[in-house]
């Protein structure tokens, strides 16, 4: 994801609306060395407050095998899991 997408934006892999993580959730999903599809290893170094990913691509790295996945933030400004979050609204 770019610096010109913000939530709610359009992924420019698979064009499922994009989400937020906070820095330290992305902390966090990174010690599980996923591979992330929709953001660039570039991004990813940066030190942002918060980043944006994809809930379709990056699924798997927002937990959705886990019983409880991380939370991130729609363009509503609602908190969800992956588990939680309707894909296909």
């Amino acid at each position: 994801m770019s610096e010109t997408q913000t939530v709610g934006d359009p992924c420019r892999i698979c064009g499922q609306k994009v989400v937020e993580v906070s820095r330290e959730t992305l902390q966090e999903i990174l010690r599980n060395r996923p591979a992330l599809k929709s953001i660039s290893p570039r991004e990813v170094r940066r030190r942002r407050p918060s980043y944006l990913l994809c809930p379709q691509c990056d699924a798997y790295a927002l937990g959705i095998e886990m019983e409880h996945g991380y939370p991130f933030r729609d363009e509503h400004g609602e908190t969800h899991t992956i588990g939680e979050y309707d894909l296909f609204n």
